[in-house]
């Protein structure tokens, strides 16, 4: 099982996991119902056409989008589900040596294609609700802090 960086504390959310957080997981859940594995460059690109008035979105890169799948994986994790991210895989359709040091890519995509999603959509808004709202907290502190020492 995965060492989850933010599960353990050594990672913190930022205001910008938040946000694509929220806009990752109902494409994550799109790619399992509809099977469909996409490179990372690809998955980044439909969420740039998807959400073209997201700034975090717009600017977006597809060597940070494991952190962000990380954080997804904090839900999923919380209510023992499979992991989405295993449908996003590499230019050469394969996913990295340190994920399947920790999971079964093709068991992850089995298990999570057989997932209603939709009946865990109200413990995922809720979720990015909180994530969220401590995301805004940090954020503030961190202005606080940069306004007293500056």
């Amino acid at each position: 099982m995965e060492d989850n960086n933010f599960l353990a504390g050594r990672r913190k959310p930022t205001p910008t996991d938040a946000v694509l957080a929220k806009c990752y997981y109902p494409m994550l859940c799109e790619l399992a119902k509809q099977k469909k594995e996409m490179t990372f460059k690809e998955f980044v690109d439909a969420a740039k056409e998807r959400y073209p008035n997201v700034e975090e979105v717009q600017n977006a890169i597809p060597v940070s989008t494991g952190r962000r799948f990380e954080y997804v994986r904090t839900y999923t994790t919380q209510y023992d589900l499979p992991d989405l991210s295993a449908w996003v895989v590499s230019q050469a359709g394969t996913n990295s040596d340190d994920y399947e040091a920790d999971f079964d890519p093709q068991a992850e995509r089995d298990a999570s294609s057989k997932i209603n999603w939709d009946d865990y959509e109200g413990h995922w808004s809720k979720f990015v609700e909180q994530l969220t709202k401590l995301t805004i907290k940090i954020k503030d502190l961190i202005n606080i802090l940069k306004t007293l020492f500056d």
